[in-house]
């Protein structure tokens, strides 16, 4: 059950880099790129905290293109990073003497030591050595990429990521390292053409060309998001599930552009087969909101009956009225009674009670109305209750007529 941080920004009004700093602020876990998820509850308290900042005007960000970052970072250690790096030395020269200077795994555990205390000008030495002895090392290459990431050589340190996932695609070096940087200090045009260096030179990465995907749409190039959002959906992927969720991001990249009937059958298409790291009920929800804009009302009361028919109601469980619900049922009617409501309203605006009523027929609508007496009765309204089981009976009965 997850929400985007792009989703969030985009509701609001808000630039993505507001809605993850106020995310770290209140120290929600996960909140580190435009494209990260969100827990459902999580969100919601993200969109509580930051509904006061809906007057902050969205600014495109500037790349940060600047001289290139030297790799030496041995400069202005504080006292306590002097003292560790000592330490090392120290126990280097005391445990692993000259002697093993060709040993891939002391060389790359020494070049973990140097980054820890930001000695990243001896530890890139150190890691260079290492894939001259071992050129298929991946986890040397990813070290590498974390050093010029550290040191702002970004380019550089996409293109090390890129190999050290290229060597090792099934491994746990396939992480957001990539997303992080193109979406944070590389983001628009310097992000995307390194991007698309590196899809050109490894094609067989997948997670490559959805970086690249996401990077555009985040910079509003909504035609060249869709493109490679397509192109990966022609090619082989690993299961059924990622190519749903390809579908699913296409399908808001198609809405953006306008193309929201394109939008509806892709998300339509993969609803099915979405994750379980989907909140099912929010992508059904923005489904039945689509179905409204195009004037498809049948469709959209179809999402919301279906949800009653899990939802257990509170007499039925104890035969006592006014006894518990089951938790989250109680949610489920407050919000299927709202867009019951919402449905029927839209309905009578675009061509009346008679056009709805020849469009679903009077069976339908009496089911809808029994479904709403239901929700009211569920939360405690009963006359509603009553007015609304009254209609259901008028339109079975012209059903039968």
């Amino acid at each position: 059950m997850a929400v985007r941080i792009y989703d969030i920004a985009k509701k609001l009004g808000l630039a993505p880099k507001i809605v993850i700093a106020k995310a770290k602020e209140l120290e929600i876990p996960g909140a580190t790129l435009p494209s990260s998820s969100l827990q459902d509850e999580a969100a919601r308290v993200l969109e509580q905290h930051l509904d006061g900042s809906r007057d902050v005007a969205y600014s495109a960000p500037t790349d940060l293109a600047g001289p290139e970052v030297p790799v030496a970072q041995s400069t202005g250690e504080d006292a306590e990073t002097k003292s560790k790096l000592d330490t090392l030395e120290a126990y280097r020269a005391a445990f692993w003497p000259p002697a093993y200077g060709h040993d891939s795994h002391v060389l790359l555990t020494l070049a973990e030591s140097y980054m820890a205390v930001s000695r990243f000008d001896e530890a890139l030495r150190l890691l260079v050595k290492v894939i001259g002895a071992a050129p298929a090392n991946a986890v040397a290459y990813h070290r590498i990429g974390e050093v010029y990431w550290n040191v702002s050589r970004f380019e550089e340190a996409i293109e090390s990521f890129a190999h050290a996932e290229d060597l090792d695609p099934s491994s746990n070096l396939v992480t957001d390292a990539i997303d992080q940087i193109v979406q944070g200090p590389l983001n628009g045009a310097r992000g995307i053409e390194a991007l698309l260096k590196m899809t050109a030179k490894y094609p067989r990465n997948p997670g490559l060309r959805y970086s690249l995907a996401w990077a555009c749409r985040l910079d509003n190039r909504l035609t060249e998001a869709a493109e490679h959002f397509r192109h990966l959906l022609s090619a082989h992927l690993p299961n059924d599930e990622w190519r749903a969720d390809i579908e699913f991001e296409l399908s808001g990249v198609l809405e953006d552009k306008g193309e929201l009937m394109a939008a509806v059958e892709l998300v339509e298409k993969a609803l099915p087969r979405l994750g379980t790291h989907w909140n099912r009920h929010e992508v059904e929800e923005g489904l039945a909101d689509d179905y409204l804009a195009l004037g498809r009302f049948e469709d959209a009361l179809k999402i919301f009956l279906g949800w009653l028919e899990s939802a257990s109601p509170a007499v039925g469980l104890t035969g006592e009225r006014g006894a518990p619900h089951a938790p989250g049922d109680l949610r489920t009617y407050e919000v299927v009674k709202k867009a019951l409501i919402k449905i029927l309203d839209a309905a009578e605006v675009s061509g009346g009670e008679s056009d709805l009523v020849g469009r679903v027929g009077s069976g339908v609508l009496g089911k809808v109305q029994l479904a709403l007496s239901r929700c009211y009765e569920e939360t405690g309204d009963s006359s509603e209750a009553q007015r609304a089981y009254s209609k259901a009976m008028a339109y079975f009965r012209q059903s039968v007529e």
